[in-house]
């Protein structure tokens, strides 16, 4: 099969997918890979060496077999079969040292970092994906002639015939333009650093929720992201599209074990869930070729949605089933009290639950008045208390 270059190789080929594909990848227009430019008259053969090394180090890395590759004059061709069934019996040691060789630092011990890598399970999940995926090993290919290229671009630029790319070449070659890359590396390490605040925006969302008051308390907005949160928690790689905006469309795109999963959340606390919106999802469903859809709302869905849904890959996730989902991935409530209050115990039988969430509650001593009270064993995440 043939697949348009249009696409993203991640959302053509899920991660985790077996089998064996034709890649190319091209560089800039003019830009040449190896080989000898005709209107410069210059040689770079001596980089195609480069590029053969890299296949060969990143297939001693990476889940995959290289069956075949050609080295052209401005792209690559390669002949890649991706194996996660081998990956998936590496152990968490061998995913962490695979991929501190993909992506050395030298400031860090590197055995210490391997070390540390190793003991967190989803992190190493996560690489583990990564290790096998198509569009990984592409992306760390793709890297090196996209550094050639931007070695060779400046006096390309030169040569050109138009006076203004000639100028923007001599420029790039004398350096007068290093503050540009600067403030864009600047932009970059923006853009990580407003990714980091929204995951910790989104998890401390998720811990935040008891009840369905909670959820109904929430904009629409919100609820996308905690249904995304919900997901990653469960080994799923998430998709956020930002295609549904408040009414329709697909919210999330899952991905697990070579499975792909459509997800639109209905924000609607008191109207239910008609038939026509379970149609909808059916027909991207169908559409996108995807393995099943999910359909969540804080609400509930109308008897001829749950008619229609029946028997077909279309989950109906109303707002009690919801809240399962989050409370099952939220961390245990008892590790966040011992992290508060040292002193707290279990409750009794006879004790009663939290006046807002309903969950146990445990006894607690203020640290300022030493007085003893009972709370909620939800803390953080609810603040419920009772006198004893």
């Amino acid at each position: 099969m043939i697949w348009p270059m249009t696409h993203a190789r991640s959302i053509l080929i899920p991660p985790g997918s077996p089998g064996t594909f034709h890649c190319v990848s091209r560089c800039v227009r003019r830009a040449f890979l190896c080989g000898e430019d005709r209107l410069t008259g210059r040689s770079f053969e001596h980089r195609r060496q480069w590029v053969e090394d890299r296949i060969h180090e990143l297939a001693g890395i990476f889940g995959v077999a290289i069956w075949g590759y050609a080295v052209m004059s401005n792209h690559v061709h390669v002949v890649v079969q991706t194996l996660p069934e081998a990956v998936a019996g590496w152990s968490a040691d061998e995913v962490a040292a695979r991929w501190l060789r993909l992506f050395p630092r030298q400031d860090q011990n590197a055995e210490m970092r391997a070390e540390v890598l190793a003991g967190n399970d989803e992190r190493i999940a996560v690489l583990r994906e990564r290790l096998s995926d198509l569009s990984w090993f592409m992306r760390c290919l793709a890297g090196m002639a996209v550094l050639i290229s931007a070695k060779v671009l400046p006096a390309v630029l030169g040569n050109l015939q138009n006076p203004y790319l000639a100028a923007i070449g001599k420029q790039l070659a004398s350096g007068a333009l290093n503050p540009l890359f600067w403030v864009l590396a600047g932009l970059c390490w923006l853009a990580a650093l407003l990714s980091f605040l929204g995951q910790k925006r989104r998890q401390k969302l998720l811990e935040a929720q008891s009840s369905l008051d909670t959820l109904r308390a929430m904009s629409w907005r919100e609820l996308e992201q905690l249904v995304s949160e919900a997901y990653r928690r469960n080994g799923y790689q998430v998709q956020e599209t930002g295609q549904g905006g408040a009414d329709g469309g697909i919210d999330l795109v899952l991905r697990r074990d070579g499975q792909v999963t459509l997800v639109q959340c209905k924000h609607w606390r008191t109207q239910r869930v008609g038939a026509p919106v379970v149609r909808e999802q059916f027909g991207l469903l169908t559409h996108h070729q995807a393995a099943a859809v999910v359909i969540v709302t804080t609400g509930d869905f109308t008897p001829e949605a749950k008619a229609f849904a029946e028997g077909k890959p279309i989950e109906l996730m109303a707002g009690q089933e919801l809240l399962a989902l989050v409370q099952s991935v939220q961390r245990p409530s008892s590790t966040r009290v011992t992290a508060v209050d040292a002193t707290a115990t279990l409750p009794t039988a006879s004790e009663p639950t939290c006046p807002t969430c309903s969950a146990p509650m445990v006894r607690r001593t203020a640290k300022q008045t030493k007085a003893v009270f009972l709370g909620c064993s939800r803390f953080p995440a609810c603040r419920g208390t009772r006198p004893i």
